[in-house]
């Protein structure tokens, strides 16, 4: 997965690696400026999906506009090893690893009721602004939410899909969410059968709820059809959680659309939210 080391591609120097994802590694760089940013390299060396993920990310990122709650994307390019993408750096770490660390140091030991909230409502608010733009980001999860003194960004545009309408078929595309981070409507579904594009990242910030407030994932197994299964089976454990945030999960972890909150019902019952004792 890794690209070869390298101390500069273009006009930018390799300082660190940062992180690794599913197909890509994500590397501190400074640039032609002396400016400190971010590349995230996918190798070409690697299998199709990652082929497919980094043309997807590609063209995605052309469509991408300003706001406070997205990484800001600045450069895209290639060369014979990899697929690059400049972006700012953020100088903080994923919700998965902050929630992890304070594990770590405490058992006992979490996020503020109000700061959980603030990053389930930024969330939301960011995503709200990629609707605008036609853009669902269908990978919705604590590794892809990077926190930044009080603030989060939305990272990693892999997965997203763009559309004028947020009712899609898999005729006209195939949405490649992290397993568990999907819905059952993307994994079992009829090529034909229309998908709601907007219930597929309500179903990922229920995932980024369920993990805030519990520190572990709602859907993990030995495998990917595995964990697939549990997700069509909605086989929740609901026991880490408090009364009123499993309440919330549960209007979310449906695979009755209808019933599914959309953002806007989502955000109203997170203003709302109190602690549970």
């Amino acid at each position: 997965m890794y690209i070869k080391p390298k101390t500069k591609i273009n006009s930018y120097e390799f300082i660190t690696v940062l992180g690794e994802g599913r197909y890509s590694v994500v590397y501190k760089v400074k640039g032609p400026n002396e400016e400190i940013l971010a590349i995230k390299a996918i190798s070409k060396n690697t299998n199709l999906f990652s082929h497919k993920y980094a043309e997807n990310e590609m063209k995605i990122v052309k469509y991408l506009k300003p706001h406070k709650n997205l990484v800001t994307q600045l450069e895209q390019f290639e060369d014979d090893e990899g697929y690059y993408f400049v972006m700012e750096y953020i100088d903080g770490y994923s919700i998965k690893r902050e929630v992890t660390e304070l594990i770590w140091r405490d058992s006992q030991s979490e996020l503020s009721l109000e700061m959980k909230k603030s990053i389930i409502l930024q969330t939301i608010e960011g995503l709200k602004f990629l609707h605008k733009i036609n853009i669902y980001h269908c990978d919705i999860k604590p590794d892809n939410i990077v926190l930044e003194g009080d603030s989060i960004k939305i990272v990693d545009f892999g997965c997203s899909f763009h559309s004028e309408s947020k009712f899609v078929t898999f005729s006209k595309g195939v949405i490649n969410s992290t397993p568990g981070v999907g819905p059952p409507e993307i994994i079992f579904t009829d090529p034909e059968v229309e998908v709601d594009l907007e219930k597929v990242d309500v179903w990922g910030v229920g995932y980024l709820i369920y993990y805030i407030f519990s520190g572990v994932v709602p859907f993990v197994s030995r495998n990917a059809s595995e964990t697939y299964l549990e997700v069509k089976n909605l086989k929740i454990n609901y026991n880490p959680l408090p009364k009123n945030v499993t309440q919330i999960c549960k209007s979310i972890f449906t695979n009755n659309l209808k019933l599914r909150l959309t953002l806007s019902e989502l955000e109203e019952l997170i203003i709302r939210l109190e602690d549970d004792n």
